[in-house]
């Protein structure tokens, strides 16, 4: 099966600085346009999202239900082969736990509509397979979470693992909103046979 892999799609981004409400306003459109063209134009019958599906852990309900109406769209082309995969990146997590996401609400209805066609990797799950050659780390609630599934990575074989967080990123260590995968690390998993994809890096280097 052919995957198609998308990430950082940050539907229902709001932007206020130097911003006006039609250049908002056109953004918003812009990115619902182009991920609705990702969605329709790709033949093939998985979709993964990499995280960062939506661009806050609580988008507007707007937001919510036009993404929803676009994947659902993409379901009723019929072919039986068809699944989702839903990775959560750092903006579909917070360490409260009174709360659930857009993210999570987003999937739960999809779940509820395509049953077993849709599959959510989460912290809750860590290193995940999710299609025969390809495997997923989430983001998890903080570095050391994160490295144990790395470790778990580290201990397997497999072809491509995806990731959402920073490569090789002091900055980021610090930070539990923003994981980091060191270069020492990442070399070990490539040595192990792994190709590493990044979502959450937004510059191509």
């Amino acid at each position: 099966m052919i995957v198609l892999i998308l990430n950082d799609l940050h539907v229902g981004a709001s932007r206020k600085a130097g911003t006006t409400p039609a250049s908002q306003a056109a953004l918003t459109e812009h990115i619902h346009q182009h991920f609705e063209a990702l969605i329709n134009a790709t033949d093939e019958d998985h979709i993964v999202i990499n995280g960062d599906l939506f661009d806050g852990f609580e988008v507007p309900g707007t937001d919510l239900i036009r993404t929803f109406s676009v994947i659902d769209r993409w379901f009723m082309k019929g072919r039986q082969a068809q699944h989702l995969t839903l990775i959560a990146g750092n903006h579909d997590y917070n360490p409260r736990g009174d709360k659930v996401s857009s993210f999570h609400l987003l999937a739960h209805f999809l779940k509820v509509r395509r049953g077993m066609s849709v599959d959510v990797i989460d912290h809750t799950r860590g290193f995940s397979r999710v299609a025969d050659r390809v495997w997923a780390i989430p983001h998890m609630p903080n570095q050391d979470l994160f490295d144990i599934e790395l470790s778990r990575a580290m201990a397997d074989r497999g072809d491509i693992l995806l990731l959402h967080a920073n490569y090789d990123n002091n900055f980021a260590v610090e930070s539990d909103h923003s994981l980091n995968v060191s270069r020492e690390i990442a070399g070990q998993l490539v040595d192990r046979g792994w190709t590493l994809i990044f979502g959450h890096e937004h510059q191509v280097r």
